[in-house]
């Protein structure tokens, strides 16, 4: 018999398949933004077997930036 924590339904904010674009993702994540600038500890967790993206989501490329640059990038604006 397994021991530890029973296991129960998983809950998430949010999953992407592998048809949605990086601006699509960052618009779900766009108010973690402004919610870290009020004070508040935010966290972008990606998860998934090996390959299916989770480097692309946070960086990106050139063309296509993730969710690190994007934010970056909206951090600075709001300070201008």
């Amino acid at each position: 018999a397994a021991k530890g924590p029973p296991r129960g339904p998983y809950l998430f904010d949010a999953v992407f398949g592998p048809e949605c674009t990086q601006e699509q993702v960052f618009a779900d994540c766009r108010d973690l933004v402004q919610s870290a600038m009020d004070g508040f500890n935010v966290t972008v967790f990606t998860y998934g077997q090996t390959g299916a993206g989770k480097t692309y989501t946070l960086y990106g490329s050139r063309e296509e930036p993730g969710i690190a640059p994007r934010t970056m990038r909206s951090i600075f604006d709001k300070l201008e």
